[in-house]
């Protein structure tokens, strides 16, 4: 479980921007005013199968979001041998605001750099597990 940097209860969203974790009533105090009004939170999916767990992988076969541990000792056994289905990662790390092309704050580089505004998109050169681990979307129709 993933846990509210605030108060200690159970997350439910993250903040791409801040950079951290927090339950829903601490995500709306801590920005409802300021530059932190703007910032959009991301909510976690919980797993499909223990319910407890953000999910981190979806399924290209299934298409069920489920945490790491229910993918590989659970999930994985149902899927068939003859496929070598790779699991998507889920980024919550990735703003809404990267999607729609407008400038994002990514919290890692603001470190010893004030009013430094960059827009951030993981690539396969730069983090090798999209290549390596992860299957490509597949198309919603064939």
């Amino acid at each position: 479980q993933v846990y509210c940097i605030e108060c200690g209860t159970v997350a439910t969203c993250y903040c791409p921007e801040c950079g951290d974790c927090m339950c829903e009533a601490c995500f709306e105090r801590l920005h409802e005013k300021g530059n932190r009004a703007t910032h959009e939170p991301n909510f976690f999916i919980p797993c499909a199968m223990c319910k407890v767990n953000p999910a981190k992988l979806q399924c290209t076969y299934t298409r069920g979001k489920y945490c790491t541990d229910c993918y590989q000792r659970k999930h994985v056994k149902t899927l068939p041998k003859f496929l070598e289905l790779k699991p998507l990662k889920i980024d919550y790390k990735r703003s809404a605001k990267q999607d729609r092309g407008e400038p994002f704050v990514d919290p890692n580089s603001i470190i010893g750099k004030p009013g430094k505004v960059t827009v951030v998109a993981p690539s396969e050169e730069q983090d090798p597990e999209i290549k390596e681990t992860f299957s490509k979307p597949a198309p919603l129709e064939t």
